[in-house]
């Protein structure tokens, strides 16, 4: 494994929406549920998705920050803390 965890779905008062993204970047990403339809829909501003988001947000220790890597000046994201908590 590389040692790195991924937050690929989320539940939220009992609906699942599918999570991605690239990483750590929170610039990268979106967060979709299906309809019955089978249409997918951008969840990003539903309610049950950001009260669930905020309550784990407040529950972590982890802070994201933006890094330089020193060998190739390369900008990244950089997650600093309890490993587990890093994908939230």
């Amino acid at each position: 494994t590389e040692g790195k965890m991924t937050m690929v779905k989320m539940w939220a008062g009992g609906v699942p929406y599918a999570v991605d993204g690239k990483g750590f970047d929170p610039t990268v990403g979106r967060i979709t549920r299906t309809e019955a339809d089978g249409t997918e829909v951008d969840a990003a501003g539903d309610l049950l998705v950001r009260s669930t988001l905020l309550s784990a947000i407040l529950c972590c220790n982890t802070t994201l920050s933006m890094s330089v890597d020193q060998e190739t000046g390369e900008a990244r994201w950089e997650p600093k803390g309890n490993s587990s908590e890093a994908p939230i």
